[in-house]
């Protein structure tokens, strides 16, 4: 009942677009822009959506240490609740791929890193963090992300990782079993 378009290269920090059916044709309702943006922050480059939660990637934001944005739709509004980061200095643009299943939200970081979320009560906690299995690959880890409908089985992409020239690429598969991430293929 919605389109959802990222539009991360505006002028501005980037917005996204929510498009709904109205009569005969599709029409924009509703632009949404990051609460504390700053210019270049690619908000809306990496958007994740399940029933009426959406995570908006800003990767880019806080001098590319990244942010993701969390929405809830209220009343047929996206309203922004909270927002996802990774503490610490050593942060690194948090937020270049996005997935998200009921209560589990992920996120991907510097192509090293993938965390999972989960929400309690109102609360969204970094409930796991995964690093790349193969240090010396490329950083592509957590390029894409997709996760199942239960949030129970992850998989996380490196487009480049591989052996030789090829960079044939890898996808990693992860699942949940009791509270822990466990690498399965």
């Amino acid at each position: 009942d919605a389109i959802i378009v990222g539009a991360p290269h505006t002028v501005e920090a980037g917005t996204v677009l929510v498009y709904g059916f109205k009569g005969k044709s599709w029409q924009l309702q509703q632009v949404l822009k990051a609460s504390n943006s700053a210019p270049a922050d690619v908000f809306g480059d990496n958007i994740a959506i399940d029933g009426e939660r959406m995570l908006v990637s800003a990767w880019l934001a806080d001098e590319s240490r990244g942010a993701v944005h969390v929405y809830e739709r209220a009343e047929g509004q996206w309203v922004e609740r909270t927002r996802l980061s990774r503490p610490g200095a050593d942060s690194w643009q948090f937020g270049r791929a996005v997935a998200l299943a009921g209560d589990v939200a992920v996120v991907s970081e510097n192509g090293y890193e993938v965390h999972m979320f989960r929400r309690v009560g109102e609360q969204w906690k970094l409930e796991q963090t995964v690093r790349k299995p193969d240090p010396e690959a490329n950083n592509t880890f957590g390029d894409t992300l997709a996760i199942d409908r239960t949030g129970t089985l992850l998989l996380i992409a490196a487009p480049s990782d591989g052996e030789g020239a090829n960079y044939s690429g890898a996808v990693y598969v992860y699942r949940n079993e009791q509270g822990t991430w466990k690498m399965v293929a």
